[in-house]
């Protein structure tokens, strides 16, 4: 006879030890969705913005690099001196702002996924060695989080950047090396709460490893917590890449960002070229914004916690 992990006895070719412990069925999940306007709206914008970052060099109307002095400072193509060719104008020296924002929108996203990743691969590890062996191991590897969390990533990122110097994987790496503590200690809390389970005694006691433990049923069962996690982070990472890119610190300038394009413009917003800011300002806006209706609705619906009363 074997537990399963609800804890009902079974005999042991129906223990179903090599299953994912549910919480909910996927049909109950389905159910539990949001229905919400404003949902479905942020999936249908971040699912748009996905498309132009991922096709920007194919669909922008010009050539990043491509200057004209005479183009300067173009209104948008609404105005009365405005042009078709350049939509919503141009910044200082003729950039078209339409393709630098495209392009802005690349960047930004790929900074987000690459960085999340290193920093959820980071805290994962570190988060599930600590919870699972517990003892010495797991008390240093918390003073280590304890350290990091005490530690402001923006002043770690902005003191790496002004010594190592601009670069975009420079950034997805310091990014992603500084913001993995909140991931390490979420998954901490999850696997401490998992192993205690009785269907983790019945794997122990047929003699199953600790690592093949971990990887079939342990890491499985702290997935949710870990992707909400990271929807509710990658705002942020966003909005760090934007504001080193703002103060020079970031992307290089022959690379596009929505920071850097907003740097650019800020020094002509007063003298009424409002385009060169507004414009990447609302695709960050609107970046971030549907990013964290999704990551809203998400942790309703998987974060046990969150979740409402039927």
């Amino acid at each position: 006879m074997a537990l399963t992990s609800s804890g009902t006895a079974t005999e042991p070719s129906q223990a179903g030890l090599g299953q994912v412990r549910p919480e909910l069925s996927r049909r109950e999940r389905l159910r539990r969705l949001p229905v919400d306007r404003l949902f479905y709206l942020a999936v249908g914008v971040l699912v748009g913005l996905l498309l132009v970052g991922i096709f920007a060099p194919l669909i922008r109307p010009h050539d990043l690099l491509e200057q004209s002095i005479r183009d300067s400072l173009t209104s948008p193509v609404w105005f009365a001196d405005g042009y078709r060719g350049f939509p919503f104008g141009t910044d200082q020296v003729g950039r078209d702002i339409l393709s630098n924002v495209m392009s802005g929108i690349r960047v930004s996203l790929m900074v987000a996924f690459f960085a999340s990743a290193i920093a959820m691969t980071i805290g994962l590890t570190v988060g599930t060695i600590a919870g699972y062996f517990r003892g010495w191991l797991d008390g240093s590897l918390m003073r280590a989080v304890d350290l990091q969390l005490a530690l402001p990533t923006e002043l770690i990122a902005l003191f790496v950047m002004a010594t190592l110097g601009q670069g975009l994987w420079k950034l997805i790496l310091v990014i992603g090396f500084t913001g993995w503590a909140g991931y390490a200690r979420t998954v901490r809390g999850s696997i401490l709460s998992e192993r205690e389970q009785e269907y983790i005694d019945a794997a122990r006691a047929i003699g199953m490893s600790d690592l093949r433990l971990i990887l079939r049923h342990l890491l499985p069962n702290v997935l949710t917590p870990v992707a909400i996690l990271v929807a509710v982070q990658m705002p942020g990472v966003i909005m760090l890449e934007a504001t080193l890119s703002f103060l020079g610190l970031g992307i290089p300038v022959t690379t596009p960002s929505l920071g850097l394009t907003i740097s650019r413009g800020f020094d002509v917003l007063f003298s009424g070229h409002w385009w060169v800011v507004v414009f990447p300002g609302l695709a960050l806006l609107l970046i971030t914004f549907s990013i964290n209706v999704i990551a809203d609705s998400l942790r309703d619906v998987l974060d046990p916690h969150f979740r409402k009363k039927a």
